[in-house]
């Protein structure tokens, strides 16, 4: 698998990855960095619960807290972002709010995400997406073995409750297969973050949509 460096954070019912497709060189004051980084996931978590958003949407935030996701990701305006098998897109708008009219969201699913439960997720995304109302993010339509083409053009990269999928119904060759494809489209120094169940030992981890650390 490639990385040159690994955090994790524990959320409520999930883990968070976050790798480091480069390493980077940090400079600056860090204090000053730090109290900018709280600024912005406070402006963001304003912009998150505004009536534009979806109640839907809202409502899963205390679970999930985008916010502090989006700060550990060191998501910021202007950057250029993809959500790998975005299904609906609950993510791709908080990334869409997160980096701005000067930044970037693509939308990425495999035409076998968007047809599964006849088609909720392409119903779902194309009423998200209707009238031009998230006007940063693009739809890519493709099998992650397919986005070559788009090498090196994200700062980073995102995907929510998929990997276990991934992992669980095709083994290590398709896991590691996924991570490359994703490691590719990063720009170097990217950041690539990974949002999962967190699974126990000796339960059946598949049926319940989990995967284990050392997986």
């Amino acid at each position: 698998m490639p990385q040159s460096a690994g955090n994790a954070i524990a959320l409520p019912a999930f883990a968070l990855l976050l790798l480091a497709c480069a390493p980077s060189e940090q400079s600056g004051d860090a204090d000053g960095n730090t109290a900018a980084r709280g600024d912005r996931s406070v402006d963001l978590s304003a912009k998150l619960a505004a009536a534009s958003r979806p109640a839907e949407d809202r409502e899963r935030d205390i679970g999930r807290k985008p916010a502090e996701v989006i700060r550990v990701l060191g998501i910021t305006p202007g950057m250029d972002v993809i959500d790998i098998m975005a299904a609906g897109g609950w993510y791709t708008e908080v990334l869409s709010i997160a980096v701005g009219p000067d930044g970037s969201v693509t939308a990425m699913n495999p035409p076998r995400v968007l047809s599964m439960r006849e088609g909720a997720n392409e119903k779902a995304l194309s009423r998200r997406l209707a009238g031009n109302r998230l006007t940063n993010v693009s739809r890519l339509d493709k099998d992650i073995t397919d986005i070559g083409d788009h090498a090196e053009r994200f700062d980073a990269a995102i995907t929510a409750l998929n990997l276990h999928d991934i992992y669980n119904r095709g083994g290590d060759g398709a896991a590691i297969g996924m991570l490359e494809a994703i490691y590719n489209v990063l720009k170097p120094g990217g950041v690539f973050g990974i949002i999962d169940h967190q699974g126990r030992p000796g339960q059946d981890n598949t049926v319940l949509h989990r995967m284990l650390k050392e997986d």
